[in-house]
């Protein structure tokens, strides 16, 4: 136990990655600099035929679509959950996901995924924490083991990580993050 729990704090060091100095958004262009065209003419508006009626509503910047492969009990959907909690987590850092949301996609007992919710709640980056690579699971009945490569958006360092996701119910759940022996 204080094995796992010393090498999921290493890890979450290891990942946490080092900045020095903050990443300043470029200022947009001047307004002679923008892109025009002296024949640019105005696109008519659309009429009430062309426009397409649905029922739902645009998602938002606080919502991370969850990928339909993500309830396939298959090694792409278990691939699949673990790309989304990796965009997930970064979404909750950047602030265009709510934490609950990156909660749901973890078993309780994952310390690194608790760790995970423990820094963001003390301080978000205000930017992407880390990007999918490459995966490839193997599926073991109703548990997947991912290998997984990740870079820190910090420092662009490529990481090996190996997710554990367990089937529950209808959809894969991360159990345990790891930072490969390789």
């Amino acid at each position: 136990m204080r094995r796992t729990m010393i090498g999921a704090a290493a890890g979450l060091l290891v990942l946490a990655g080092c900045s020095s100095g903050s990443a300043e958004p470029a200022q947009p262009p001047a307004q002679q600099d923008a892109l025009t065209t002296a024949t640019a003419t105005a696109a008519p508006a659309p009429t009430p035929e062309d426009v397409e009626v649905t029922s739902e509503a645009p998602a938002t910047s606080d919502e991370v679509e969850e990928p339909e492969a993500d309830g396939d009990q298959s090694a792409d959907g278990a691939e699949s959950a673990v790309r989304h909690y990796i965009t997930t987590l970064s979404a909750v850092h950047e602030e265009n996901a709510p934490l609950d949301t990156l909660r749901q996609l973890a078993q309780p007992d994952c310390g690194t995924c608790s760790a995970f919710v423990e820094a963001a709640e003390k301080q978000r980056f205000g930017h992407a924490y880390m990007r999918y690579v490459d995966s490839e699971a193997t599926l073991t009945g109703a548990q997947a083991i991912v290998p997984t490569t990740v870079e820190q958006v910090s420092d662009g360092a490529t990481l090996e990580l190996v997710f554990t996701t367990n089937w529950e119910g209808e959809r894969w759940l991360i159990s345990k993050i790891q930072v490969s022996g390789k």
